[in-house]
């Protein structure tokens, strides 16, 4: 009995000693790991983000409907801050298939010299353009600054 006891005992301490050296094997590792991530430089911490004002044109919408025979009707609508800022609306059709038209809407700020009531101004356009019944149609707006001055 004693020596099955003995084969056992040898069996549970080699199992031991198996085990310990495993973890032994993972914690040395993981220290090497750490020490390798150590010697990679921090990043760089970015300033913290500032709170821009809402664009004056966040709330535009276009509806579109094909009507038939190629043809398509669109409407823009939404609010501008003042009465001061200008809106023009130019339907541009690219030359692919299934054609791309793209609805742009430039906003032209006021100059800062203007003087200009505060209230809010509804802007509604409404066309039509032509393209296939398959066409894809999206609404560019762009915000001209007032030191900028369009081209007629």
């Amino acid at each position: 009995m004693e020596k099955k006891n003995i084969f056992r005992l040898g069996l549970l301490f080699l199992a031991l000693l198996v085990i310990g050296g495993g973890v032994y094997y993972l914690y040395t590792q993981r220290e090497d790991e750490i020490a390798s991530n150590q010697d990679q430089p921090e990043l760089e911490e970015l300033p913290p983000m500032e709170e821009t004002e809402p664009m004056p044109y966040d709330d535009f919408l276009l509806t579109y409907e094909y009507i038939g025979d190629n043809t398509w009707s669109y409407k823009v609508t939404g609010t501008l801050p003042n009465p001061c800022y200008t809106v023009t609306f130019e339907p541009v059709v690219m030359e692919s298939y299934p054609e791309q038209v793209r609805i742009d809407t430039k906003v032209q700020e006021p100059s800062p010299e203007e003087i200009c009531a505060q209230v809010i101004q509804e802007v509604e356009e409404t066309g039509t353009f032509s393209a296939s019944e398959n066409a894809e149609i999206i609404l560019d707006i762009e915000l001209i600054p007032s030191d900028i001055i369009p081209k007629e």
